[in-house]
């Protein structure tokens, strides 16, 4: 595994290599000692994406600042980290949460079965719940590794832990998100345009949607921030069938089984708190609205 360091002096970059090389050092507990081919800590995050995914539209920003990326090309998997995490704010213990996280990204990727294409809402309806368990159990797995490698946590990585939880539950409880959503409803109700209306809600409901799992998968490895929990209660996209699923995605990880066939219906009625579902009929898919 390459490890290139583009910023700091030369004593930054050498301590942050061997920072970085823990790593490599969990591949080789694993088995998996070439999973990665390399690691980028850039002085441009967006450039080195972009070049390294032959794009030219990639941005960090993307309503929050991302400050890690995965890369599949033909040399292999790559991980880049934004210069971001090496600065105040930050310390070795949120590093570690970030890099395991991507991290584990790769090494799940591997282990879900692949879908079936059709029917149409089938699929839609798989491809949200491998990518909510994926990110569920892979938070889960880095802030695990975390607490078992570093007995004794700073005060910065518990404020962040908070931070992160407090910063889920506003998404999930966000008024604007709802009113978004009721709008583009309505609007597609006259006009019956669901390219539009998807376009319109995709950020919205992705959002909502991780920021939900994101904030279980941290209170499940943090009791004390069950605390949090309660304030769900005012989100118009919580409810018995949202309950349901996290409990699923618990058992699931719990038992490392990433077959999730039979939460199938678990997804259809967890979309159903967004307004809406998916079903087919003689004309083929149709996004039906409650």
């Amino acid at each position: 595994m390459d490890i290139t360091v583009e910023i700091g002096t030369e004593e930054q970059q050498r301590a942050i290599t061997h920072e970085v090389s823990v790593l490599q050092h969990i591949l080789n507990q694993i088995g998996l000692t070439d999973l990665i081919c390399a690691v980028w800590i850039p002085n441009d995050f967006d450039a080195k994406v972009n070049q390294l995914q032959m794009s030219s539209d990639y941005t960090a920003e993307r309503g929050h600042l991302a400050i890690a990326k995965h890369v599949i090309n033909d040399r292999g998997h790559h991980l880049i980290f934004s210069q971001v995490l090496f600065m105040e704010g930050q310390d070795i213990y949120t590093r570690m949460q970030t890099y395991f996280h991507e991290l584990f990204h790769v090494f799940y990727s591997d282990k879900f079965s692949p879908f079936p294409k059709t029917p149409m809402s089938n699929a839609i309806y798989y491809q949200a719940i491998y990518t909510l368990f994926d990110e569920y159990a892979v938070n889960r797995t880095s802030l695990r590794l975390v607490k078992n490698l570093c007995p004794e946590i700073s005060m910065l990585y518990r404020q962040s832990l908070r931070s992160q939880v407090h910063g889920h539950l506003c998404d999930v409880i966000n008024p604007r998100y709802y009113q978004l959503l009721r709008n583009e409803l309505a609007d597609y109700r006259t006009r019956r345009d669901y390219m539009s209306f998807a376009k319109q809600t995709r950020n919205c409901i992705d959002e909502v949607m991780k920021s939900l799992v994101y904030f279980f998968s941290i209170i499940d490895e943090t009791p004390n921030l069950k605390r949090f929990e309660p304030f769900l209660a005012r989100s118009h996209f919580y409810g018995d069938s949202a309950v349901a699923l996290i409990n699923h995605f618990r058992d699931k990880h719990n038992a490392d089984d990433f077959d999730l066939s039979d939460g199938l219906e678990l997804m259809k009625e967890y979309i159903k708190l967004f307004g809406f579902y998916f079903e087919e009929d003689d004309h083929g898919t149709r996004c039906v609205l409650l």
